[in-house]
């Protein structure tokens, strides 16, 4: 599949050991990736965007707001609640992802053992919905 010109990724994590390896790998597949290191960081990045994203990757453990409540928030506002979330996360408690899931992610990835071909696969299978 032909992807359209460049996709603007949001990744939203606070490990940098995790995020910035991962935007690199991304930018290097032909995405654009913007890094966000919070919740609140996110929110104020998706206010300002130029261009909507056309996916996020959102961890569940942030500090200031985590990602469920990332999730409520974001789709409390009509311009974003079609934008699809991909949970990458280290959590893989129940109540999380039975959370996660009902408020309608994409995808959910334990960073202990996702792979770049498993996560772009989730991606590119929601820039063609």
């Amino acid at each position: 599949m032909v992807l359209k010109s460049r996709p603007k990724i949001l990744i939203v994590d606070d490990a940098a050991i995790i995020r910035e390896p991962l935007a690199r790998a991304l930018e290097e597949s032909g995405y654009r990736v913007i890094q966000s290191p919070d919740g609140d960081d996110a929110i104020h990045q998706l206010v300002s965007a130029v261009n909507q994203f056309d996916v996020i990757i959102l961890d569940y453990g942030l500090p200031k707001m985590d990602g469920i409540a990332f999730l409520k928030q974001m789709r409390e506002e009509e311009a974003w609640v079609k934008i699809p979330v991909i949970m990458l996360t280290e959590s893989g408690q129940d109540t999380v992802v039975k959370e996660a899931v009902a408020l309608g992610v994409k995808g959910y990835l334990l960073k202990s053992s996702f792979t770049l071909d498993e996560l772009d696969q989730i991606i590119r299978s929601q820039l063609t919905e």
